[in-house]
């Protein structure tokens, strides 16, 4: 009876798990019911097994012990309630992750749909972006936001931090292939140059920095690149040049817009919304002020001084590790970065591959020289933890001999 539900469970997970790449460019709303289902199912079939071995892999004890951080801190927060119920929320990221590493995306078939599903993605937002900026409105009828901002199938300038944030995950098979001497590695490259460019286009710096950087990261870490990385680095910068030639407005986006953020940075908006989190924080620097609790805090008279509410008092605190630090304190920053170090560790034990391609794909999540999205949101922590399970499931589990299958 119980293998017959579990076997339910699993087809029906299947077919989630191939499809969310594409649910979630129609909407985060879908991409989080799918989140929620694959966790549900996952705790109901390990029951039903009384298979838990998953719980035994470090990074899945880091993950929970941050979630129930975040959750306990929560406690001392203007708003206990709130918070503590979003810091709790996060665990369903961490139950999905666990699913998709320890069985889903351990099975090669869906993996491959999977990531078939996330290149399909991948190149419809990418196509978007390009008849957006050619034509002033993308497929899905988006008009251009700015004049140097894409949005392509979003309703906000998102499309370049998703391109950034799935290119990794999407060409990991093509780094595969000419790793194994079945592909020329000009193929991978070609497409890497490609989508950087594409970045480039939706004026996204961060985006942009974080996906040269890993593109770097892939070039020095995979032999069958290395011997491109000079060529390489030269038509980049040839490729950039040109675009920025064609479209000069982007010069003032990325050079002009930089200086000028970078000079006096500290009373710049983006300085004035860190400092704001360094005055939170310094307040309460053990729990933290609460998940998604900035915006509620950050009005306080007290810190007026650092500069008016409606340039520095935004959603979050615009920072990765500040946000950790601001909304869960020295222990949930701690842990985040415990989490991030096992992760990488678990990818070391898949091969250098896997270890150089997760370790590209783990930058425009948590490099500290840049502005970013919030990890606790669902639109950037489904795009986070997917792209750690990927690379979990190439890697051996820890005391498992495979799968966790019935029977």
């Amino acid at each position: 009876m119980s293998v017959g539900v579990i076997g339910r469970l699993d087809r029906g997970c299947a077919i989630l798990v191939t499809i969310l790449p594409l649910l979630f460019v129609l909407g985060r709303a879908l991409a989080d019911g799918v989140v929620i289902l694959v966790a549900l199912a996952f705790l109901l079939r390990s029951a039903l097994l009384r298979d838990w071995r998953w719980l035994r892999e470090p990074w899945v004890m880091v993950a929970l012990a941050w979630v129930a951080w975040l959750t306990f801190g929560g406690l001392f927060s203007a708003d206990p309630a709130e918070a503590s119920k979003k810091g709790l929320l996060q665990i369903r990221f961490v139950l999905s992750a666990a699913a998709l590493a320890a069985l889903h995306l351990r099975d090669r078939a869906i993996r491959r749909r999977f990531l078939l599903a996330l290149a399909a993605a991948v190149l419809l937002v990418a196509a978007d972006c390009l008849v957006q900026v050619t034509t002033g409105f993308s497929l899905t009828g988006q008009p251009l936001p700015e004049a140097y901002r894409l949005s392509g199938p979003f309703s906000a300038q998102k499309a370049g931090t998703f391109l950034g944030k799935t290119g990794f995950l999407a060409l990991l098979p093509l780094l595969a292939l000419a790793g194994q001497r079945r592909l020329p590695a000009s193929v991978p490259l070609a497409c890497l140059l490609a989508l950087g460019l594409v970045i480039l286009l939706t004026g996204e710096r961060s985006a942009l920095l974080t996906f040269g950087l890993g593109c770097l990261v892939c070039l020095v870490g995979l032999p069958v690149l290395r011997r491109f990385l000079l060529p390489a680095v030269v038509l980049g910068v040839v490729g950039l040049g040109v675009v920025a030639v064609a479209h000069p407005i982007l010069i003032e986006r990325f050079v002009t817009h930089t200086v000028d953020d970078l000079d006096g940075f500290a009373d710049k908006r983006y300085g004035q919304i860190l400092r704001s989190g360094l005055a939170l924080f310094t307040e309460q620097p053990i729990t933290g002020i609460g998940v998604s609790e900035f915006p509620k805090r950050c009005p306080a008279p007290e810190l007026a001084a650092i500069g008016p509410v409606e340039v520095r008092c935004v959603s979050h605190p615009h920072h990765p590790w500040m946000e950790m630090l601001v909304e869960g304190g020295v222990v949930a920053l701690a842990l985040w970065l415990g989490l991030l170090a096992a992760w990488l560790w678990r990818f070391a034990q898949g091969g250098r591959l896997v270890l150089v391609a997760g370790l590209a794909a783990m930058l425009p999540f948590a490099w500290p020289l840049m502005t970013s999205m919030s990890l606790f949101t669902t639109w950037n922590a489904v795009l986070w933890w997917q792209a750690a399970a990927l690379y979990l499931a190439l890697a051996p589990m820890r005391g498992a001999g495979g799968p966790l299958r019935p029977g």
